[in-house]
């Protein structure tokens, strides 16, 4: 079983890198005269990565249950492409993937959820680290995009600058009511049931 999981991921990954290669040819990101390899690299892996998490999902899965994440990875891709194609605004992309931080423990949390730990000392810590870097990897990241977007609208065309703003705003909307949810469901939901409980067992007593 084991093998054959690790046999699928590997051809997953493989998958990902062909489609980061078809892409590769079509941007060298130059600054200063040196080509930023590093920065153009990992946007193209993730690019890739995303393309095909977006086929898997439209194969695999049913689209009513995951209208949401398709409708994001379309808004990511389409930025994403956008910098790949015209070669500018590397370095704006990579900051966005600063998100991507805060993932590790939004994935942690669901496979945990799958676990049935959903009650574990371990899953509450992990939703406390996972609502931190929320706010500071998530928001905050799409806060200091949306402003750098405006201080230089001047400096950026108008189709770039009309993309990157309503894609930023998606994106805002989208995270504010993920961040609504996850504290009605590890907060707001766990203290609903601390006062019920004391609640209860002041019944008891009386």
């Amino acid at each position: 079983m084991s093998v054959k999981i690790s046999n699928n991921k590997n051809i997953e990954t493989k998958k990902v890198l062909i489609l980061a290669r078809i892409v590769q040819p079509y941007c060298k990101v130059k600054d200063g005269g040196r080509e930023q390899k590093y920065s153009a690299n990992m946007l193209l892996y993730v690019l890739g990565y995303f393309i095909y998490d977006f086929l898997d999902m439209v194969i695999n899965q049913k689209i009513i249950h995951s209208w949401e994440l398709l409708f994001h990875h379309v808004v990511v891709i389409t930025c994403f492409g956008i910098s790949v194609l015209t070669c500018r605004y590397v370095g704006f992309a990579v900051v966005a993937l600063l998100v991507e931080i805060n993932s590790v423990f939004l994935h942690l949390r669901q496979v945990l959820r799958m676990a049935n730990l959903a009650k574990s000392t371990f899953y509450r810590v992990n939703s406390m680290i996972n609502l931190g870097t929320y706010v500071v990897f998530r928001i905050n990241t799409l806060a200091w995009m949306t402003r750098w977007l405006v201080l230089n609208r001047d400096l950026i065309p108008l189709f770039s600058y009309t993309i990157g703003s309503v894609g930023l705003a998606i994106m805002t909307a989208m995270n504010i009511v993920l961040f609504y949810r996850l504290m009605r469901s590890d907060f707001m939901k766990a203290s609903r049931e601390k006062e019920l409980r004391k609640e209860k067992e002041k019944e008891k007593d009386m």
